[in-house]
């Protein structure tokens, strides 16, 4: 039985991914696999946040145009 990711270390996987890190860093950062890091985003894909990689792909894209959330979110307004 492989054992439980700390809820710590899976927030903060989450967090890194949508932030556009790539798995293997996520991985390197929090002293997990790669595989881990996988299976912690479709986890979450699959119970949580069901648009996860179409919210990393905009805060790719925001982070990418040097552009602020809030700022597009009052463009679009």
């Amino acid at each position: 039985m492989k054992p439980k990711v700390p809820k710590s270390i899976r927030e903060r996987v989450i967090k890194q991914w949508l932030q556009g890190m790539s798995r293997d860093e996520i991985g390197k950062d929090n002293d997990i696999g790669a595989g881990t890091v996988s299976a912690i985003i479709k986890d979450a894909k699959q119970k949580d946040i069901p648009d996860l990689d179409l919210l990393r792909e905009v805060a790719i894209v925001l982070k990418n145009y040097d552009l602020d959330l809030s700022v597009v979110a009052n463009s679009i307004r």
